[in-house]
């Protein structure tokens, strides 16, 4: 076959116009997403090439000391120049779209399988694609037949060319399976039209590999890649919108429910030079605690936030924690329940910041040797738990999009975190971390998507173990109304306990004429303060103090004594100045002499 020529068709003609051809070959005769491998083995039987003499072979591969061997299913970094092997044909350019799968991002790479795999009756009629060798392929969609992997003879079809592979024309090396025929190398019977039943799976991958993800889906467990990544693409199919290839089987499906993707709540409307991001400020003189980062404004955002909404006495309780003797953290989660956000919380801060236990309980400003010495979070290169480094995009980190991202990928992983360490305290921790130990933290895998409006969607994976439903916490005072109510009520419950104390007769004393005997004072107006008498040694006793008349008064809770003054500060220092002689006569006053008095 070789110097073998063939007089060209008018449409061939046309095809080549402005194109030069310097091979043996039938101009047209490359179907819709041919596969590079079967086309280079076609134009080497055509004219008779080895390995290193078709045109666009890598130079790199030429040279006596390297073994002259191609991988054309991915052809990585385009080793084989196809715009030389397009021009020695007569071809366009465009006919080698999808002929390998180098575009392929590689997050997507798990979903090729290891060599080629081949459609029986597409090699009978002169077509092969690299596209059968996705995993989530099955069957061949133009002939609906199964794709296999392995010749007759048990060998598999590698995914590399060499020059005994050239030497062998389109067969294997038992001789029992040929991948062509001198008629169908030359014009393929399978026409154009049939290719386009996998115009769906080109769609598809055109627009999955325009998505950017993160870099921890090559650390998440216990899925293996290649079905944590199935599961993953039909999930993000879903969430983005995108038409699942029918033809594609779903291994999603059969894979554990480790996974549960959703739509985070922010989109990224364009232009992008409209958006006013936050990035970085000038540096200050002087070495900083926080580096100007996004992931950092993220994070003191929602610790504020926390402190003044979501949990109630959280650096109260974490002093507390700090000095918990060991095993007694689950006995306190239980008889306390203020204590569980606390604990959360407590946790959290210590998976995001390392060193929170020696800046915040108690508080103290950190000096100027401990700047920018937290994980890489708090520094300038993003969470330790989650590094932010994008997969499958080229973005600008300079760039109003990128600054984006940051935030989302921080908030989101913040979220996990705070759920990883909701998951531990309600099921109660058997011990405290340690002060030299790093909390074993999930990795927090996301992506984003630019929908055809234009606009970036944010889209989180939560890890298996994290309960979705979740979220930030919020102290029980929604509303103006809900506030209103619960301050009535605990109007309701003072005032209550303040009557429940004040009964019967009392031992009183009035400025006017001192020591007496009268039944108890009844409060005329809220409020009512529940004070501690103090400037007394030894345990300090509790009293009321309420207006009652004219004045006020202040009432022992565990005594029946009572103390009338112009203002409260004169009620108060009477009390302080009567209570040790009351103490005193405690065994000269008895009840019959209380009950002198009359109603």
């Amino acid at each position: 076959m070789h110097g073998l020529t063939v007089p060209m068709t008018d449409a061939a003609t046309e095809l080549a116009a402005g194109l030069i051809a310097t091979l043996t070959w039938y101009r047209g005769s490359i179907r819709p997403y041919a596969s590079l491998w079967h086309t280079l083995m076609r134009v080497a039987a055509l004219n008779g090439h080895k390995a290193g003499e078709l045109p666009g072979w890598p130079a790199s591969l030429t040279a006596p000391q390297h073994r002259r061997r191609l991988h054309p299913l991915h052809n990585p970094k385009c080793a084989f120049n196809t715009e030389a092997l397009a021009h020695a044909l007569g071809e366009p350019l465009e006919v080698f779209r999808w002929s390998h799968l180098g575009a392929l991002p590689s997050w997507m790479r798990p979903l090729v399988a290891q060599g080629f795999r081949v459609c029986l009756t597409c090699l009978d009629e002169g077509y092969h694609s690299a596209l059968f060798s996705l995993r989530l392929l099955q069957d061949c969609p133009i002939h609906n037949r199964p794709l296999l992997e392995r010749c007759h003879c048990g060998r598999a079809f590698p995914d590399k060319l060499t020059t005994a592979d050239l030497n062998l024309r389109g067969c294997c090396p038992c001789g029992q399976f040929t991948f062509f025929t001198p008629e169908v190398c030359r014009v393929p019977r399978l026409t154009p039209p049939q290719t386009q039943a996998l115009d769906a799976v080109v769609q598809w991958l055109d627009q999955l590999s325009r998505v950017v993800r993160s870099s921890a889906w090559r650390e998440l467990a216990p899925l293996s890649r290649e079905a944590l990544t199935s599961h993953v693409v039909w999930e993000l199919s879903s969430a983005l919108g995108l038409a699942y290839p029918k033809c594609m089987t779903c291994q999603a499906e059969a894979a554990p429910p480790a996974w549960r993707s959703f739509r985070h709540a922010s989109t990224y409307d364009l232009p992008l030079q409209t958006k006013k991001i936050r990035r970085h400020h000038p540096a200050p003189p002087r070495p900083t605690y926080w580096a100007e980062t996004p992931a950092n404004h993220v994070y003191k955002s929602v610790a504020r936030y926390l402190r003044s909404h979501g949990v109630r006495h959280g650096d109260r309780w974490g002093q507390q924690f700090q000095f918990l003797p060991s095993g007694d953290e689950k006995r306190l989660l239980h008889h306390n329940p203020e204590a569980v956000p606390a604990w959360t919380e407590w946790m959290w801060a210590q998976q995001v910041e390392p060193q929170a236990r020696e800046r915040r309980w108690p508080y103290r400003p950190p000096g100027p040797d401990k700047a920018n010495t937290l994980y890489g979070g708090l520094g300038p290169t993003g969470f330790y738990a989650c590094p932010f480094t994008l997969r499958g995009a080229s973005i600008s980190p300079h760039s109003p999009l990128h600054i984006w991202l940051e935030y989302q990928a921080a908030g989101f992983t913040l979220l996990q975190l705070w759920r990883s360490a909701h998951f531990q305290a309600r099921a109660g921790v058997d011990h405290i971390l340690p002060e030299d130990a790093t909390p074993a933290i999930e990795p927090c895998d996301w992506s984003a998507a630019q929908q055809p409006g234009g606009h970036w969607v944010f889209i989180g994976h939560p890890a298996a173990n994290n309960p979705t439903s979740v979220g930030w916490p919020s102290l029980p005072l929604p509303n103006k109304s809900a506030r209103e109510y619960a301050f009535r009520k605990a109007l309701d419950k003072t005032w209550k306990s303040v009557l429940s104390v004040c009964v019967g007769p009392c031992l009183t004393w009035l400025p006017q004429a001192g020591w007496t005997v009268s039944q108890a004072a009844q409060p005329s107006a809220m409020p009512c303060r529940r004070l501690n008498l103090l400037g007394l040694p030894g345990k300090k006793p509790v009293f009321w103090v309420f207006e009652a008349g004219d004045g006020f008064v202040a009432r022992m809770c565990g005594a029946k004594l009572q103390v009338f003054g112009g203002t409260p500060k004169e009620a108060i220092t009477a009390l302080r100045k009567w209570y040790p002689s009351f103490q005193r006569m405690q065994g000269v006053l008895t009840p019959s002499l209380l009950e002198q008095v009359g109603p």
